[in-house]
């Protein structure tokens, strides 16, 4: 266990699974998650490079995604 929250990046459209997620972070033992939200692919993508994320959710069906090559 980190006295650091957890960073966990999620970019998707559907607003019910953001929630759902946040929920179940809320519900985790152990460690604390700090869920950061985007509904967009570009902004989400920017996050990463700006900010210190330890977690990405992404969904990959989103409608500003054409089909880019993600590269680590």
């Amino acid at each position: 266990m980190s006295n650091q929250p957890i960073k966990v990046l999620l970019i998707d459209d559907n607003t019910r699974d953001a929630r759902l997620i946040h929920e179940m972070l809320i519900k985790a033992e152990g460690d604390t998650f700090n869920l950061e939200f985007t509904n967009q692919l570009s902004t989400g993508l920017e996050q990463p490079v700006t900010e210190n994320i330890n977690v990405l959710l992404l969904d990959l069906d989103l409608p500003d995604n054409q089909r880019k090559e993600f590269k680590s």
